[in-house]
């Protein structure tokens, strides 16, 4: 039985060995595997998690008083993570067979937390980072405060170093890479970025800076102990707007620089589309009704005969109002999207609108700014229908939206 979020682990690690191997190379190479399985309460007729059940309570009977009563409530959570271990051995055992297997690192992380064990905000964004490989001479714990953006350039550092990896002088990455002090430290810079899109917190060395102003500098504990030094502060305010800066930098102009390593793709406008009316997207009362899709491009056909296109990028500028509080999955979904008859596959692209929005503080019943821009790959494809529109399938009708000032840019690249 499947999962709405994909293949259940062992059946995604299983075709990963066996695609692995299908197209096995000497060359080198980086995979990504997403395990879902964690995200579901797992299936009580399937006896393999039956048994991820039974060890999970088995492990919350063993854990001390003081968290006894967490894991209790967590035994669902848990024996997610009892039976991704299990894929995990069994990958692990089926990848050793591999000739490249004594070469290969493994970096095994979550993208976020549980959730259920929060004593502070902190808490929230722990995940659990494991790096391991049979070029490891002993196992070791470290326990300095690191993120996710020091992965990268650590991996890329000792490619660099012992395997000669041309890299350019000018990263873009801000981080010296994971930290291994054998005592507790945190050098990471690193902001905060919430679900609504907003970015209150930032994380500079051993403090934590909130955008009120309040500062806490983190233990070995990770407890968030309040600083009252005023230069401290005023210092990480600055700071603070400086990161801001740059991540808007980045996320508005889709680049990294000022002098980008690749070459600008030249671009021909295909059309443009502005209207001067308001849409109101809006739930209907009754919910038997299919729900509706309020285009924003009506659909565009690009002939793609005589001028061959290898890719089309569609941008959209526009100014949204929410007329009411929303819950994090009821944002409106945006869908981008390129069809055509011979098409391998429709190419889409869909994602919650909110995350578009530009504005530093996103708050209701205001005018927000919303920038978006996608490029579909539509080689040897004929009649492209190119659309943009709006859908969302669980609204109140209370939680409705207003777009207007629309502008939608359609280009082609070759």
């Amino acid at each position: 039985k499947g999962s709405f979020w994909g293949y259940h682990d062992e059946f995604l690690f299983r075709k990963t060995t066996d695609v692995l191997t299908t197209n096995q190379n000497r060359k080198p190479q980086c995979n990504l595997i997403i395990s879902l399985t964690t995200h579901d309460v797992l299936d009580l007729n399937n006896p393999y998690f039956t048994k991820a059940y039974e060890k999970a309570k088995t492990i919350a009977k063993g854990v001390k008083a003081s968290t006894k009563k967490i894991h209790e409530r967590s035994i669902a959570r848990n024996a997610g993570f009892v039976y991704v271990d299990q894929c995990l051995k069994e990958f692990f055992q089926a990848y050793a067979k591999r000739p490249d297997f004594n070469n290969t690192i493994f970096v095994i992380t979550g993208d976020h937390s549980c959730g259920n064990r929060n004593k502070n905000f902190l808490s929230s964004y722990h995940v659990p980072l494991i790096i391991w490989s049979p070029l490891l001479k002993s196992p070791e714990e470290f326990p300095a405060l690191i993120t996710h953006n020091d992965i990268t350039p650590s991996l890329l550092s000792l490619l660099k170093h012992t395997y000669h990896l041309p890299l350019p002088e000018t990263v873009h990455y801000i981080s010296d890479g994971l930290n291994t002090s054998n005592t507790f430290e945190t050098k990471s810079k690193m902001l905060f970025l919430k679900y609504s899109r907003r970015i209150d917190d930032f994380l500079y060395n051993e403090y934590i800076y909130h955008n009120t102003g309040e500062v806490y500098r983190l233990n070995e504990n990770l407890d968030m102990l309040p600083e009252a030094s005023s230069t401290i502060k005023t210092q990480l305010s600055n700071t603070f707007s400086i990161y801001k800066y740059i991540n808007h930098y980045v996320y508005n102009n889709n680049r990294l620089s000022q002098n980008p390593i690749y070459k600008k793709e030249k671009t021909h406008i295909l059309k443009t589309n502005v209207r001067n009316d308001s849409i109101v997207c809006q739930t209907p009362e009754n919910r038997n009704y299919e729900w509706p899709q309020y285009y924003l491009l009506d659909t565009f056909v690009i002939p793609n005969k005589t001028e061959k296109w290898n890719k089309i990028k569609i941008t959209l500028n526009a100014d949204i109002k929410f007329l009411d509080k929303l819950e994090q999955d009821e944002y409106m979904d945006l869908y981008f999207g390129c069809t055509a008859d011979n098409m391998n596959y429709p190419t889409f692209y869909t994602d919650k609108i909110v995350k578009f929005i530009t504005s530093e503080v996103f708050e209701i019943n205001r005018w927000e700014k919303l920038n978006i821009s996608k490029t579909f790959q539509v080689s040897n494809a004929t009649n492209i229908n190119c659309f943009v529109y709006i859908y969302y399938p669980h609204w109140k009708e209370s939680n409705s939206a207003i777009v207007k000032n629309i502008q939608i840019k359609v280009e082609g690249i070759k």
